[in-house]
């Protein structure tokens, strides 16, 4: 089976840790979580095989959002 492209490069050096091509390293504590089948057939069908992405992104997004939201109650 060939390996399948990976969206982040192995830095090699002290700990050989992952970081995303072109972007900040990804070191933190991994994070896992449960859904609904519903909710992950769901996300199967918008992101395909790149859920981590994808759920990165969705993050990123709700936390901007609720930061904005924060900074306007101000």
């Amino acid at each position: 089976m060939p390996k399948r492209n990976k969206p982040y490069k192995v830095r090699q050096g002290l700990g050989g840790k992952f970081t995303m091509a072109g972007s900040e390293p990804i070191d933190s504590p991994a994070v896992s979580l449960r859904m609904p089948i519903s909710l992950y057939e769901r996300l199967t069908v918008l992101a395909g095989d790149k859920k981590a992405a994808w759920i990165r992104q969705a993050i990123i997004e709700k936390l901007e959002r609720d930061i904005s939201e924060l900074n306007s109650e101000d």
